[in-house]
């Protein structure tokens, strides 16, 4: 079991590298919003479209009994591929944004 400071980390490694994507167009960037004291992580894409902020949800993350839930992933490959890369067991990740039903037949934690 990976302690909270592990994943953490984990999430900051897969934010910083979000953060680091070339800017094309110029005009937006993708920022990282970690919030260690309530372990509430959020991913977004923020932009200016002429005179008006635009911001997309990317990703929203929670940590809770010592497991990484996604809330929310709309990332193209996903976000829980790259917590498996940094080290993060597949076991101590919950894919939130499905039904319980639904992360009973799949490969990573059910709660």
């Amino acid at each position: 079991m990976e302690t909270i400071d592990t994943l953490r980390e984990a999430i900051r490694r897969v934010f910083t590298e979000w953060e680091k994507l070339p800017r094309i167009p110029s005009d937006w960037q993708i920022v990282g919003v970690q919030d260690t004291q309530h372990d509430r992580y959020t991913l977004q894409h923020v932009s200016f479209a002429g005179d008006r902020y635009d911001t997309r949800l990317l990703a929203y993350l929670e940590i809770r009994d010592g497991k990484i839930w996604i809330l929310t992933d709309n990332t193209e490959e996903g976000i829980a591929s790259e917590l498996v890369a940094e080290g993060i067991p597949k076991a101590q990740i919950v894919l939130g944004f499905y039904s319980p039903a639904l992360r009973e037949v799949g490969e990573f934690a059910v709660v």
